[in-house]
């Protein structure tokens, strides 16, 4: 594969929250200055404000150090019950997806400050694709939210076509409602060839000494520039990480072999497609340095840390061998006849007339 900086310790680090609420949502007591005041004092320098059903787009609570990111929670209603086509559940809840205003694409937010957006009805995935196809529309970019609280089926999972990331880790579903981390699900959808980012969210509703979700965990965006654009347009790169307490420092894959520098972390552990991974695990100490050569035929790869303190943090997944948009893998076909002087892509495109009618003539009598 080719070298690539997937982490470049010369590029900054924005710490950040992707998912919270205040007064603004039904479930939330706490002032929208207060909830992002408890943030700021914690470190974070942006929070993605996500309000249920009612958009947020404001610069009223922006610092030279903070900055608030425009957004939303949306969620589906059911059409009257339980819904027929997940009968066999116990439990169901509706999906859940955050929506962001793309502020990096120079298109005009699709909703506005304040706006209160109905709930969709929900109809089955087809219905979801549907919503995230609107949404996207309007230049917004979709997180699916808490698949483990959502109870998120495989098969639907993987069905869910525009999100660019979903939450890997939701703080509030993990600490308070008994939920569990999704790597099991990611590695089901990554090794069927779907390709999304994971991040981390709060879904923070109560501030305050005595609560624990708030500040609990953390996205690292990588970003030249900190500003609205500058952070939009490094998330959509998928230049961000998830974590609940160690960082990446570096990390970057130089003549096949991977490179990492890191907090010192007790266990790195690299999750493989085809169970070519390994596992740094050392005795009676830490770990601040990798270098591991990436097995010849590797779909795609992602690595785990855990910290002394049991903290958590994963890279994004990489792809060895995806297309980048310079030149497609395209591969002749043995069982399709190609007439000689046009083999190879780059060459005339050979048409479905061109083969018919070189097979009709070497079939000739």
């Amino acid at each position: 594969m080719k070298d690539c900086v997937i982490i470049d310790r010369n590029v900054p680090q924005y710490k950040g929250n992707f998912h919270m609420h205040t007064c603004r949502s039904w479930d939330s007591v706490t002032p929208y200055q207060e909830a992002l005041q408890a943030y700021y004092e914690k470190g974070y320098q942006f929070c993605a404000v996500t309000d249920h059903e009612v958009y947020w787009d404001s610069a009223a609570c922006d610092r030279e150090d903070f900055l608030t990111l425009a957004g939303v929670e949306s969620a589906f209603i059911l059409n009257g019950g339980k819904p027929d086509w997940l009968l066999e559940r116990t439990h169901f809840t509706s999906l859940h997806i955050n929506l962001l205003y793309d502020a990096s694409g120079g298109k005009p937010n699709g909703f506005r400050h304040d706006q209160v957006l109905l709930r969709p009805v929900d109809y089955g995935l087809t219905s979801w694709n549907d919503y995230i196809s609107y949404c996207r529309e309007r230049n917004q970019l979709v997180i699916i939210n808490h698949p483990n609280w959502s109870r998120l089926a495989p098969e639907l999972f993987t069905g869910i076509c525009g999100a660019f990331a979903f939450e890997l880790w939701n703080s509030g579903g993990i600490q308070e409602g008994g939920c569990t981390t999704d790597e099991a699900l990611w590695d089901y959808a990554l090794r069927r060839g779907y390709r999304i980012w994971a991040l981390t969210g709060d879904d923070t509703h109560r501030y305050g000494p005595a609560e624990t979700v708030c500040g609990s965990a953390f996205t690292m965006v990588c970003a030249g520039e900190f500003s609205k654009a500058g952070l939009l347009r490094s998330i959509k790169q998928g230049s961000f990480y998830p974590s609940t307490g160690p960082k990446i420092h570096d990390m970057r894959i130089v003549d096949d072999t991977l490179y990492m520098d890191l907090d010192p972390v007790r266990q790195v552990r690299i999750c493989a497609g085809e169970l070519l991974g390994k596992s740094f695990t050392p005795t009676g100490g830490t770990v601040e340095h990798i270098e591991w050569k990436i097995k010849p035929g590797l779909k795609y790869f992602r690595v785990e840390l855990r910290d002394p303190n049991g903290g958590m943090a994963w890279s994004q997944p990489v792809f060895p061998h995806v297309w980048m948009g310079e030149q497609p893998a395209l591969r002749e076909d043995p069982h399709t006849p190609v007439p000689v002087g046009q083999r190879g892509w780059q060459k005339e495109t050979v048409t479905a007339e061109s083969c018919v009618r070189e097979r009709y003539e070497s079939n000739r009598i």
